[in-house]
């Protein structure tokens, strides 16, 4: 009403009121008041409407029509006396041309594919106008064709870009193969080597150990040997010791009484001396053999001749303190012994001269003295042969512990060196295991490979075939879901046979090969089908054509179903989901409505009529806007936070509604009305399970087994092509998890 004031007026009652202490004039006073500063608000406020008048430009679209636009014409008198009625029929091919070629994806036959589907929304349009005729209304609109086309540019690019990444995932998991067949000939080559170095270290250990073991019983017995020698050693140095001690003992005897001597004669005198001188004329028998006997000491010649002149000497005691005695010979004793054994000097002659006696003693001593040394002088000798020997022994012990600690250093140092070959020779077992370890893992990563290399390469093949014919399949689909909806199978076969497929020939835009191949079969996997059927989807091809469509349409599916069977369906399929199902006035069911939008719940609207509820509008517009990383659904002036999983279905019992345009603008509008040769193939399919039900049970579980090992082997390939393409060359034989999925694989496959 105020939009109808306003275009007979040009004004809006209240618009800018003072109320509730809010002035809502002042921000447009503001603005004038600079210019119009003493004028009043009257006046300003008719400045401002003037201006406004001046330059304002109002367009108001109304998609209604018949009953609805004469309401709104009688209802609000400012659409007809303050607009200018302007009716927009139909686009025109060279305006539908502009705008396809302006959102189809650019390539060198936009030009001829704009012409082309210009005329499919054509022909589409005037099979509606039969269609209307026939008593059914359907109108295609504008917003068809910009849906047509953006959906071919987007069905395009998403399958094309599946076939891309097939065929990119086939030709790399193509390309491994050929990487690991090259690893494993790197590897045995890198594992021969090894093997050769492994071979060598070990026998050049095996060479070291033998020296060592060689070795260690030289130096066993070596250490045996001189330790025996030791004992040896010890047991005649013990022996030449106790010799020596005896020697020593038996010269030490006669020493005292030599020392007396030659203290007694030290101690003679001058006087002394001439006392003997005097005796010397006497030459008494006594003194002649004492003196005879000291000549013979002092290697002279035993006359009183040689005596007087020895006596003489003044030399003569220092000559006798001086005596050799160790030089003293057996055969000087000998002499020796001839006077003095003689009875005349047999004892003592203290009391015929102390002087005389002092020279017999020390005569005595020396005898006695060189007797017992030549008594021991041969122990000397034996002892001294016996150190010569031991000192000999000695040097040849020194000798034989030095080659025993070289021996032991060069042991050590063999022992090091084992101790490295051994350490190199472990590290070469260890590569040696790790390069057999993953030579086994190649193996198997190669037969696991070779196992699919044939299936990949044709999956690569048939991929680059149907690369050429993505653009036939998607414009297929692209029809079928934008404009078959409405339409009963016959008008659908005849739009697909009459026009398409002779268009396209003639055209030859696109690669027509896959026309006539089923849509299911592009869109959805054949498991999928049988799912919807196991849920109540009639067999025929039109209801699963039906049933593609409301599973990939643009905008909300509204279905007519006067059979109930696709409500039944969707009931089946969603009552996992929690479907939330509603009818009548909708807009006292808001809350129900919110509820499914917030937490992506099913909704069904249930007994649709011609006319959609106003409740409805916010969600069929579907207005969105994204607010801090939320998506936020505008339902009025209130904004609701949209769930991903949100779906709704609409639903009319009416087998010929008289739907308005906008609702086929809002709506994607489904016929799942049984018409006889779709009524025909569902007879013919319970027929067929009555006839047969085992014949007819098997080739549906055969179906269902192929589809779901076709998923399980689609899964496990792209599982095993996706680790190939993450994997990478140098870890290729390391990944554990691509070869046991890949033996996996191989033992589901067989």
């Amino acid at each position: 009403s105020d939009v109808s004031a306003w275009l007979l007026s040009r004004e809006v009652p209240g618009l800018f009121a003072r109320r509730e202490g809010r002035d809502d004039f002042a921000k447009v006073r503001e603005k004038l008041t600079e210019k119009y500063s003493k004028e009043p608000d009257e006046q300003l406020f008719e400045k401002f409407y003037s201006k406004v008048r001046k330059h304002l430009h109002v367009a108001c679209c109304i998609g209604s029509t018949g009953a609805k636009l004469r309401r709104l014409t009688r209802n609000f008198n400012g659409l007809v006396y303050g607009t200018t009625a302007v009716f927009f029929e139909d686009w025109p091919l060279a305006a539908l041309t502009e705008v396809a070629s302006r959102l189809l994806p650019k390539s060198e036959k936009t030009g001829e594919l704009a012409k082309f589907f210009a005329g499919v929304h054509i022909h589409v349009r005037e099979e509606a106008a039969r269609l209307c005729r026939a008593g059914r209304t359907h109108y295609v609109t504008p917003k068809n064709f910009i849906d047509f086309c953006q959906l071919f540019g987007s069905l395009l690019a998403k399958k094309s870009m599946e076939v891309e990444q097939r065929i990119e995932k086939y030709a790399t998991g193509l390309a491994k193969l050929e990487e690991a067949k090259k690893c494993v000939e790197e590897l045995k080559a890198k594992l021969d080597i090894k093997k050769l170095e492994m071979s060598k270290k070990s026998v050049e250990s095996r060479d070291i150990l033998f020296q060592l073991e060689q070795e260690k019983k030289k130096i066993e017995k070596d250490e045996v040997w001189i330790s025996e020698k030791e004992a040896v050693i010890q047991k005649e140095a013990q022996i030449t010791s106790d010799l020596f001690a005896k020697a020593e003992s038996q010269l030490a005897e006669a020493l005292p009484a030599l020392e007396a001597a030659n203290e007694k004669v030290s101690s003679l005198d001058n006087a002394a001396i001439a006392d003997i001188k005097s005796f010397l004329k006497l030459k008494d028998k006594r003194l002649e053999l004492i003196m005879f006997s000291i000549m013979i000491l002092l290697k002279e010649k035993p006359d009183w001749a040689t005596v007087q002149k020895v006596v003489a000497d003044p030399s003569f005691l220092k000559r006798m303190r001086e005596i050799e005695k160790d030089k003293i010979g057996e055969d000087r004793i000998q002499k020796l012994e001839k006077f003095t054994k003689q009875p005349e000097i047999q004892g003592s002659l203290e009391s015929y001269s102390k002087s005389v006696n002092t020279l017999l003693m020390f005569v005595k001593a020396i005898e006695n003295y060189v007797k017992m040394f030549l008594d021991v002088e041969p122990i000397k000798k034996k002892v001294k042969k016996l150190r010569d020997e031991q000192a000999s022994k000695l040097e040849e012990l020194d000798r034989l512990k030095t080659n025993l600690e070289l021996t032991k250093a060069r042991n050590a140092e063999l022992a090091a060196q084992h101790e490295i070959f051994q350490v190199e020779y472990n590290q070469l077992m260890e590569t040696n295991t790790r390069l057999e370890q993953q030579l086994e893992r190649s193996e198997k990563l190669v037969a696991g490979l070779i196992f699919s290399q044939e299936a990949w390469e044709d999956h690569r093949k048939r991929n680059i075939e149907s690369q050429k014919k993505v653009e036939g399949s998607v414009l297929q689909a692209a029809i079928a879901l934008i404009y078959f909806g409405p339409f009963p199978s016959e008008f659908r076969a005849k739009i697909r046979d009459e026009f398409i497929a002779p268009g396209l020939k003639t055209a030859k835009v696109v690669d027509i090969s896959s026309f006539g191949v089923p849509l299911s079969s592009f869109l959805v996997p054949d498991a999928e089908i049988l799912r919807w059927q196991s849920k109540g989807l009639p067999g025929d091809q039109v209801s699963i054509e039906n049933g593609l469509i409301v599973h990939n349409c643009r905008s909300w599916p509204l279905i007519i179903d006067p059979q109930s069977q696709a409500r039944v369906w969707l009931r089946n399929m969603e009552e996992d989901n929690r479907l939330v199902v509603v009818e009548g006035a909708l807009g006292r069911q808001f809350s129900e409505i919110q509820r499914c939008v917030t937490q992506g719940l099913p909704l069904m609207v249930q007994n649709i009529g011609e006319e959609l509820d106003d409740a409805l509008e916010p969600l069929l517009l579907n207005v969105r806007k994204v607010v801090g990383g939320r998506t936020l659904l505008m339902y009025g002036e209130d904004a609701m936070e949209i769930h991903p999983n949100f779906r709704m279905y609409l639903f009319t019992r009416n087998s010929k509604p008289r739907f308005a345009p906008p609702v086929f603008n809002q709506t994607t509008v489904i016929d799942f009305s049984v018409r006889q040769k779709g009524l025909e193939e569902q007879i013919l399919s319970v027929l067929l399970r009555v006839l047969d039900e085992k014949l007819e049970n098997q080739r549906i579980e055969c179906i269902r087994t192929k589809a779901d090992c076709d998923d399980i082997r689609q899964k496990l390939e792209n599982e095993i092509l996706g680790m190939l393409q993450e994997t990478s060359s140098a870890s290729l034989v390391d990944s554990q998890p691509l070869i046991n999925t890949l033996q996996q694989t191989r033992e589901k496959e067989e």
